[in-house]
Formats: structure tokens, sequence, C-alpha cells
């Protein structure tokens, strides 16, 4: 006790002001600001959506709004009502996404409850992320040797504060109370980065207090009043305090008054420094945004106008050309080349939108590299050819399968597994478990599924695109996991009520797949087409660079299998199908008039005639390729699809092609939704 009176008396405890230090870091973002728009004649800009009308989150928006202004930062108002979709959501954030003056991008949470955050906020671009939550971003900051783009704000903030008070942080012991996604784990792995040695305590952790005894920054995060006692803190410390808890207090006009996780009066006895609650940390978040969203804004900007030239170098600089080149790609600028056969001179010409001119003649590699780095303020560190010549390059900040891309991709296994099976049969009287019994991963048999009567050339075409199938199956269930082949009924009986509700009435006999080539492509028409609706629907929903590559490669054999079904088709339109009283093409109406109906969702499916006012360009009949006004494929949700090929018109309604149902997390979730 007498030490600590001793310290207490010769050192004085530092209260840091977070506010004023908040405002000193304002200033400098405001003359940043100042010096980017004079320079560049832009400012950074910062989206703020908020979702419907809760009064604390319209007060934050507000306050985040109004320091936009103070420095000078752009700021784009996204005010939504409460009752807006998760896909309007979505879309609103692509197209901040997409805008070329918002350099930032920040969802005001909580979000109202039909929309899953966690998705929202995944759709924000990695390089407008200023909260820094992404994944990505998250994940660099959790490895060594790699940084994010951008640095959670609140974490952030507690280490400007530390290194604006003077506190090293270096070899020193810090303890993170509280192990949150917001503040504690991230704020845990700053800490780390700047060379502290760091535990983290949490509500399963033992002796608690003797671990934050033993710290020399605390951190404090737990969200819990008072919960660190002064006589806990080591003579010295550093105390952050990132608690804002509300404490009754009768004496206030709120009838409450806020504290932090640290008893603040009695830390000071002891403490260094400490932040006070309110005016510590709180400050500091709004001012890491404000700077996040400048950092974001200086790197498009910046590197925007850097590569607006044209270098001209010697041919002793052959890898300063590659350098250029590569710089050139990174920035989705192209590059024109032009030799000059009496110097042996390059020139490059970088075209984004500028036509600067910029001549660099006789330049040694040394010279021209160091050029780049006074011009763009960047470091371009290697200098070889583009390893990405045979094949395409990667988008920087992604990642080859987001989480979310998981779901969409199973749920296509669904129809994949149909497709398989029913060309596999149909053409060799085999199905997946004779090629690739490990893909069946233990379902049941199709039901009535059998080797149709075919000619030699429809043969091989069935046969061929069975084989494409199981290549199908394999990739995704070898790049997103998979599930057992669900229930599958092929029978002649299935199909026959299929053609008897497309028709409005039983056809006599029972259409069967499995007697002519032309009745067995007539049922080949019913099931690829849905897979490619799938595909595009799915599309915009993925993140993963390796998961996009994956659907395109998917949806173009899927679109080149039924481009073979319809021509196929329509080299017979005028055929009579035996016995029945109908051609070619009126089955194909019949059929695409039929899914329209199940589906619920308008005209997304046509036969293989149409009237002329109905085809391309509204001048052709001919309907070969299904598609849109504009020619671009219609789309179809999982809902849709399952209305579909269920037979039932319902989601959640098994039956047709999948008696007991579709497999997997989507398919499921329908069904689960009617118990």
């Amino acid at each position: 006790m007498a030490s600590q009176q001793q310290h207490q008396q010769q050192n004085p405890c530092v209260i840091i002001d977070g506010k004023a230090i908040a405002q000193t870091i304002r200033s400098e973002i405001a003359e940043e600001v100042k010096q980017l728009s004079e320079k560049f004649g832009k400012v950074p800009g910062l989206a703020v959506v908020i979702v419907g009308c809760r009064k604390d989150s319209q007060s934050y928006v507000n306050m985040k709004r109004k320091a936009c202004a103070e420095v000078g930062i752009k700021s784009f108002d996204v005010d939504l009502p409460e009752s807006v979709s998760e896909a309007d959501l979505i879309h609103q954030v692509h197209g901040l996404n997409a805008h070329p003056d918002v350099h930032g991008i920040l969802v005001q949470l909580p979000l109202p409850s039909h929309i899953n955050e966690e998705k929202v906020l995944s759709e924000i671009s990695i390089e407008k992320d200023v909260d820094g939550f992404h994944p990505l971003n998250i994940g660099k900051l959790s490895m060594k040797g790699r940084e994010p783009l951008f640095e959670p704000c609140t974490p952030k903030g507690c280490l400007e504060l530390l290194a604006r008070s003077g506190v090293t942080v270096k070899g020193k012991r810090a303890v993170v109370v509280g192990r949150s996604n917001i503040v504690g784990l991230p704020v845990s792995m700053l800490l780390l980065k700047a060379d502290a040695t760091v535990t983290i305590v949490h509500s399963r952790s033992t002796n608690i207090e003797s671990i934050i005894r033993e710290a020399d920054i605390i951190i404090a995060a737990a969200g819990q009043a008072y919960m660190i006692k002064g006589d806990w803190i080591k003579p010295g410390a550093a105390v952050i305090d990132v608690g804002t808890n509300a404490v009754d207090d009768p004496s206030r006009k709120s009838g409450y008054r806020l504290v932090g996780d640290v008893d603040f009066k009695e830390a000071c006895k002891l403490a260094g420094f400490v932040t006070p609650v309110p005016g510590g940390v709180g400050p500091m978040t709004v001012a890491m945004l404000l700077k996040n969203t400048l950092d974001g804004a200086k790197r498009k900007i910046v590197q925007g106008h850097c590569f607006s030239t044209i270098l001209v170098v010697t041919a002793n600089t052959e890898c300063a050309s590659r350098v250029i080149r590569c710089a050139c790609r990174l920035f989705n600028t192209s590059v024109r080349g032009a030799s000059d056969g009496a110097r042996g001179a390059e020139c490059l010409h970088c075209v984004p939108n500028f036509s600067l001119n910029i001549m660099a003649l006789n330049l040694s590699l040394c010279v021209f590299t160091l050029t780049l780095m006074v011009l763009c303020n960047l470091m371009i560190s290697y200098a070889v050819p583009n390893p990405y010549t045979c094949g395409p390059t990667p988008p920087p900040y992604a990642i080859p399968v987001d989480p979310n891309d998981v779901d969409p991709l199973q749920f296509a296994l669904n129809l994949e597994h149909l497709e398989a099976d029913y060309f596999l049969h149909g053409s060799t009287g085999e199905g997946l478990e004779k090629f690739a019994p490990e893909l069946v991963m233990g379902g049941p048999p199709p039901i009535g599924a059998m080797k149709a009567n075919l000619d030699d050339v429809t043969r091989n075409i069935i046969t061929e695109f069975g084989f494409e199938e199981v290549g199908h199956l394999r990739v995704i269930k070898s790049t997103v996991g998979g599930f057992p082949r669900p229930l599958l009924d092929l029978s002649p009986h299935n199909f026959a009520k299929i053609f008897d509700a497309a028709f409005g009435h039983p056809l006599n006999p029972p259409f069967n797949p499995y007697t002519s080539s032309v009745k067995y492509m007539l049922a080949s028409y019913v099931i690829p087409y849905m897979g490619i609706l799938g595909y595009v629907g799915a599309n915009p929903s993925l993140n993963g660079y390796k998961s996009k590559r994956l659907l395109a490669g998917l949806l173009g054999v899927e679109a080149g299998q039924d481009a073979v079904i319809r021509t196929y088709l329509y080299e017979r339109a005028e055929e009579i199908v035996h016995p029945y009283n109908y051609t070619v093409a009126e089955f194909t109406v019949r059929i695409s008039e039929l899914r329209n109906k199940l589906a619920m969702c308008g005209i997304k499916d046509e036969g293989i005639v149409v009237p002329p006012e109905l085809g391309a360009e509204n001048r052709t009949s001919t309907n070969v390729l299904s598609a849109d006004f504009n020619s671009l494929s219609y789309a179809r949700t999982p809902a849709e699809i399952l209305r579909v090929v269920y037979s039932t018109g319902s989601e959640h309604i098994p039956g047709g092609f999948f008696p007991k149902g579709g497999n997997g997390k989507i398919a499921k979730s329908f069904l689960h939704e009617t118990k």
C-alpha cells in the first residue's frame, strides 16, 4: 500500500483526452483532403447507409455525416425504409461499390431482423471496407508479414491513443479483456503486430485479476461496468477503456450515465495513463473512420492519376518496361507498344482516360524505377513477366471461395445429379454407380431410369452429355463439398404426368421418353434449361474468384447442351410426334408454358418457335436460344427451380423428379419451413 501511495505522489496519472487527440487527427485529415483536392481535383467520399428509423442509429449516422463535412469528405447519404428487402439493400451496396467517387462504405448496424447482416457486409468491396471487417482485411491482420487495406476503427483508435500519448508498446505485456470480433480480437492482433506480448482474458478465463495485475497495457472491452477494479492495475500501467455501459443515475435528466469497464476513479490512483468514459476511445472511432476513408481515396485517386502517362525507355531497360506493363495491368489500363528502329526504344502508353505525356529518354532501370516511385508514391516490387499469360489473373484482394458461395453452388448438385443419371441411363443403361460410384455418396438409386431406344447419333450426343455431368459433379463437390445423391424419379410414369400437365389432359398412350430419340430429346428439353437459369441467377451472389470461374465453366457447358437439344428439336419442329397429333414445336411450347406457370415469376421460358414480336430484336420466329428482350439468358432463383422440378408449383412440397425433395441447405430450408 505504501508503494502504491508513493507511486501516486511521484507519478500522477495522465488522463488521455480522446476528444483532443481526435480533433488533432481531424485537423490533419482536413489538411490532407485540401491538398488532395488542390492537386487532383477530387475529394474522398464516404457513403453511410442506414435502414429504418432507430433513434440511436440515426444519431450515430448524423454524427458521422457531420464529421465528414467538417474535414471536407463528401458524404453520400443512403436512407432506406425498414421494409427494404435484403436483395434491394445489397443492390444499393453494389451500386456504391461501382461508384467512382465513393471511397468508403459504412452500413449502420443493427439492421432489421429480416436482413442477414453478415451477408450484406460481405458484399462491400474490400477496397471500400473502411470499417475494416471484411474477411480478407481481418485475415491479413492476423497474418505475419501481411498488411490489411484497412484496420478496424475502434482497435486502430486504441493504438493511436497509446502512440500519441507516448506509451511504448514494443516489448510490453498487454492484456485485452474481451474477445469480441469488433474490438477484442482485432486489437489483440494489432498489439501483436506492434511487438507486444498479448494475453486475452474472457468470460471463461480463470485468475483474471492476477493476469491483469501483470499488464503494462490494459485494453478493457468486456462491456461490464466497473469490472476492473483499481487495485487490479499495475502501478504505471496504461489503461484504455473501450467499455460504454449505462448505469442508473436519478440525478441525470436521462436517468442514466455512461461508465466504462474500469473503475475510473480508483484506476487513476495507480495507472500511469487512463482514458475516461465518455471522452476517451469514442471520439477516436469516428476519427479513424475518416482516416480510413482518406487512405482509401488516396489509393484510388493517386494510382489513377499516376498511370495516365506515356513513358519512353531505351532498349536496355526491357526489365523496366515489364514493370510498367504489369502496373498497367494491375490498375486495369491497357498498353500499346511501338518500336523505334533508330534508337531501339519502346513507347508504352497506358490508356485509362488520360492523355498526359512524359518523355523519359535513356533512363537506366534504377532511375526509371525511382521515377515511378516519385510519380506514383508506390513501390513496384517486381519486374518479371506476367505469370498469368495462359490463364486469368485472380483479382486483387479476393479469395478463391467465399463461405457464402458454398450453398448456392451445392444447390446446383441437385440438378447435376438429375441430368447425370438421366443421360447415363438413357444412353448406356447404367448410372452413376457404374461410372463414378464415389459421387453417389450413399444416395438411393433413381426410380425407373432405363436405357432409351436411341439412334447412333443421338446416343453419342447423350453419352457425351452424361459424362460431362459426371465431371460437373466431381468439380463442384471437390470445390465446395457436396451431399448424397437425392432420390430421383426418372420413371416413364413421372414423365407422363409432366407431359399430361403440359397439355392439360392425359396423353394416350402415356408419354414415354425411352421409346424413341425424338421423345427422349423432348424429355431432355425439360431438364438442362433449369440448370442454366439457376447458374445465371446464382452468379451475382458469388464472391470468390474460383467460385465465379467454376460457375462460368458450368454455365458454358450447360448452355451448350441446351443449345444442342433445342437445335435438334428445331430441325424437326414441324414433325408430328407419333402417336400424338402434336408437332415437336408444340411440345416445346407446352413444356415452356408449364414451367412458367409452375415457377410463378413471369415468362422466363419459351419454345423453339415464337411469334416474331417475341423473337430476337422482334424479327425472328425461330427461338433456338431462349433469351430475354436483350437476348440475355433468363435467371431463376432456387425457389423457382424447385417449384418446377417438384412439379408442384411450391418449393415447400416435394414431388416430380424429387419425391423426397432436394438435398443441401437451401433445398432443405424450404422443406423445414412447412414443419
